[in-house]
């Protein structure tokens, strides 16, 4: 879970202690991907408060 954090805050120019974790949305049924959702907490971020995703491939 660390490296997904650190790829999602290089992906949305965010430092990774402004990432909060909401949770991971399975969906390797239909899409073959495991969605993870985080929102950024960063004031100063001209994103403040949006969600942002990190998608995992299913490599199974």
């Amino acid at each position: 879970m660390q490296s997904i954090l650190i790829l999602t805050a290089m992906a949305n120019d965010v430092a990774p202690q402004f990432l909060e974790y909401i949770g991971s949305q399975d969906e390797r049924h239909t899409i073959g991907k495991k969605i993870h959702h985080f929102t950024i907490m960063d004031p100063a971020h001209r994103r403040y408060q949006s969600t942002v995703a990190f998608a995992e491939i299913d490599r199974s």
